[in-house]
């Protein structure tokens, strides 16, 4: 025999549980219909008298999240980034939502983006002898071709790049700097056209023989 207290808990989590399904079952019936750019979603639907919130997703798909406050809703529709808004304030802050509608488009495929294209300069490779070993957390030696104004930089286990039309000055300001990373970082990194060296990687082995022959000096 069911006890009466029992009895009436189960009532009343059966009354509940089709109650707030039905809130949120239907995003048309919705009264506030709102165009909103939020990457991945396209429009929003909210209904005060449910407090349902329901989302039009640019794959076709559409949910709807309970128990939304209306303030919310209007932050989310105010709000400048409204994607971003959605996922840190909305998407699981409110109990799993309700799929209404499954995705009917397919999802677009990712485009890689376009690949920079390598910039064209002279440089030619210097002797060992005119490479100079640095003190870097990312570098082990540096070489400048002076006749072509090219900078070449191995970096540890990071292969070789060249810095095309990088003038003396700047090379004598690097490798005399008290922080060369620093200085690499803010003076060289972004401001000359670089790409890599394929050919001098395969001649050094990425700078890893050197690295080692370096460390092994010191032991």
């Amino acid at each position: 025999m069911i006890r009466p207290t029992l009895f009436a808990s189960i009532l009343t989590a059966l009354a509940i549980i089709p109650a707030t399904a039905k809130q949120c079952i239907d995003a048309r019936s919705a009264p506030q219909k709102t165009e909103i750019n939020g990457t991945f979603f396209s429009k929003t639907s909210y209904d005060p008298a449910s407090s349902c919130l329901y989302v039009f997703f640019n794959d076709g798909s559409i949910y709807s999240y309970p128990n939304v406050p209306a303030q919310l809703y209007r932050q989310l529709a105010a709000n400048s980034d409204p994607g971003s808004f959605f996922s840190e304030e909305v998407r699981d802050k409110f109990g799993k939502p309700l799929k209404i509608q499954a995705r009917t488009k397919p999802l677009k495929p990712k485009v890689p983006p376009p690949r920079r294209p390598v910039p064209s300069f002279k440089c030619v490779e210097p002797p060992a002898s005119r490479r100079r070993h640095v003190n870097s957390a990312i570098l082990d030696f540096v070489a400048y071709d002076r006749a072509n104004r090219c900078l070449i930089l191995f970096f540890d286990h990071r292969g070789v790049y060249q810095y095309g039309n990088v003038p003396p000055a700047a090379f004598n300001a690097l490798v005399a700097a008290k922080d060369i990373d620093h200085f690499f970082n803010a003076e060289v990194r972004n401001n000359y056209p670089h790409r890599r060296s394929d050919v001098l990687t395969k001649r050094t082995g990425r700078g890893i023989h050197h690295h080692h022959r370096h460390r092994d000096d010191r032991t």
